[in-house]
């Protein structure tokens, strides 16, 4: 049951904990905080999938217009030839004949189908253009919004720790207090629940860090590559 379900693949790489420490360099997402919305934005356009499909569609419609104007358009027209084999095969009773013809190939240049063809082409690669500005567009406004929620998220991360540095120092106190009977237990426990909310606040703060952080790499298509993790 356990290989059934990979339990063994998972145990070769266990979940560990991230440690949010600012102040020592590479910390988790010191990139994303660090670098400016343009650096990042472009980082952004040139990792993004549908950017890149947007582009290739644009290509063929830039080719397609180039051959348009060189009036690469070809009218076939052919004729054929054969002999009724087949017929004297199946036993039908009939003279022999033959049935001659040519094969030419027309170049014709319709110039009204050309340049309808240049105008549909024209149009296709500014329509391409748009829906490509426009995702640029959205990726800016989502990396402007990403990139501040981020920030955000860092300076309650760091001040829910000087909390949990202060209330820590209180409950050392109250606790040296009430082993000497000079506290009481009413006192004591009120300090010792406030220190494991505020721990419990803080864990809260650094998950929406660290989700901020995945869904801004996400944004960028640089998975793994700044978050510090290998990936298997």
């Amino acid at each position: 049951m356990k290989r059934w379900i990979g339990a063994d693949f998972i145990d070769q790489y266990p979940v560990i904990s991230i440690d949010l420490d600012f102040v020592q360099a590479g910390y988790y997402g010191e990139y994303y905080v660090s670098a400016s919305y343009t650096e990042i934005l472009k980082k952004a356009i040139q990792n993004d999938t549908e950017l890149k499909v947007l582009e290739l569609i644009r290509e063929n419609a830039i080719e397609k217009k180039k051959l348009a104007e060189k009036g690469k358009w070809d009218i076939l027209l052919s004729f054929d030839g054969r002999y009724n084999y087949l017929d004297r095969l199946n036993n039908i009773n009939q003279d022999p004949f033959y049935v001659a013809g040519t094969g030419i190939q027309i170049r014709r240049f319709d110039s009204s189908i050309i340049k309808n063809t240049i105008l549909k082409a024209r149009a296709d690669i500014l329509q391409i253009e748009m829906t490509m500005e426009d995702r640029e567009i959205e990726m800016a406004s989502e990396i402007t919004r990403k990139k501040a929620t981020l920030l955000t998220k860092k300076e309650q991360v760091i001040s829910s720790g000087r909390s949990i540095t202060s209330k820590q120092q209180i409950h050392d106190i109250k606790l040296a207090n009430f082993l000497q009977g000079t506290e009481s237990v009413d006192n004591y426990l009120q300090v010792f629940r406030a220190l494991v909310n505020t721990r419990e606040e803080s864990l809260r703060y650094e998950n929406r860090y660290l989700d901020t952080l995945r869904d801004f790499n996400y944004i960028c298509g640089e998975y793994f590559e700044f978050l510090g993790i290998e990936a298997y």
